[in-house]
């Protein structure tokens, strides 16, 4: 069952835009990120570095800490929320310093886990994107592999 629930978390070809200025945090989020399969887009430090790198194309969900280097990132998440691009806000900030127009976003407040917030991708590309529905199949070849003979 631990192989099924992996294979249901598992962000194989999901490509995550992470927005961190913090150093650390980053490297961390970026590592727990790929060691669950996900493809990697950054991470950038800065909002017109995200702002060039979602204009590139091809970004499935994005990780945005809520001030970048002394700049919010409302404008950029109102951006992916119009585009129906799905995020998470994670921030050393309270869901409070949202503006009212994003206050219902996922948001995480600092400091929290990296499986925390690989969760939050997770629920957000299901609900945002289908995305678990998409997963549920390569699940099931998961257990039909574990189990040989056996028909359904």
């Amino acid at each position: 069952m631990v192989e099924v629930m992996n294979k249901l978390a598992n962000l194989e070809g999901v490509r995550v835009l992470v927005a961190e200025d913090e150093y650390f945090i980053a490297f961390d989020l970026v590592e727990a990120l790929r060691e669950a399969g996900a493809d990697l887009v950054g991470p950038v430090a800065t909002l017109a570095e995200a702002q060039a790198r979602f204009d590139e194309g091809g970004i499935d969900v994005a990780v945005l800490d809520m001030n970048l280097h002394g700049e919010k990132v409302f404008p950029f998440a109102e951006r992916l929320e119009a585009q129906h691009v799905p995020y998470v806000i994670v921030s050393g900030y309270s869901r409070d310093a949202l503006p009212l127009s994003l206050r219902s976003a996922p948001h995480l407040e600092k400091p929290v886990a990296c499986d925390r917030i690989i969760a939050a991708v997770i629920e957000r590309l299901a609900r945002e994107k289908g995305w678990l529905a998409r997963k549920i199949p390569v699940a099931i070849d998961a257990i039909d592999a574990k189990m040989p003979g056996e028909t359904r």
